[in-house]
């Protein structure tokens, strides 16, 4: 038996604009968010690759890499080689989630391997739709064309797509965004992972008869 995370809802209700301002952004920028690792799991290339391809087509978009790993100096030098340093951003690792997520437009989950990512439970918690790669515990968490897009791990081009889907379609963002933070609301909170592990030690203490 598989017990979900769980994600308090009312955290990662920050209000927008304290990213934006800090980063000099526009209101009018699109905002693609990748929180985790830099590390080859989670597929940082992947995004860079797939920036590559959707600068030229959304020519406002900005990329905002948030966390540290061994991947950076790589991926700083595919940036520059691309000509992709003033589209992405390496923030480090930040302590305000809910603030960036409330700035952002869409979370990408571009990992070759996951379990089940939190970033992706913080984004639906948020009411931001996500494009994740079709890997580990992603799908039980995105409804594919409902809360979020998912696409092929490793296919730069099928992320970018997505991508651009969800950034041009600012009304089927939104609801893609708002059907999220339902599902978040009615499956992942902290109260049902509590009440899911507690069901579990009920069952086991059953069957040892205690």
């Amino acid at each position: 038996m598989t017990i979900p995370n769980g994600v308090d809802c009312a955290a990662f209700q920050a209000p927008r604009g304290a990213v934006r301002t800090e980063l000099g952004l526009a209101e009018t920028t699109r905002v693609v968010l990748f929180i985790g690792r830099l590390h080859w799991q989670k597929g940082p290339d992947v995004l860079v690759n797939a920036a590559a391809r959707l600068v030229p087509l959304v020519r406002d978009v900005r990329f905002l890499f948030v966390g540290a790993g061994p991947m950076e100096t790589r991926l700083r030098e595919n940036v520059a080689g691309a000509n992709l340093g003033s589209h992405v951003l390496f923030l480090g690792r930040r302590d305000d989630i809910p603030a960036l997520l409330a700035d952002a437009d869409v979370l990408a989950v571009p990992s070759r391997w996951e379990g089940m990512p939190n970033a992706l439970l913080e984004s639906m918690a948020a009411g931001r739709p996500a494009v994740a790669a079709r890997v580990g515990g992603c799908p039980e968490l995105v409804v594919d064309g409902q809360t979020g897009l998912l696409v092929p791990p490793e296919d730069h081009a099928a992320l970018a797509a997505a991508l651009e889907k969800v950034l041009v379609r600012k009304v089927f963002a939104e609801e893609m965004g708002t059907a999220a933070r339902e599902r978040a609301k009615s499956n992942f909170t902290i109260d049902a992972m509590v009440d899911r592990n507690e069901a579990l030690y009920d069952r086991i203490l059953a069957r040892t008869g205690r």
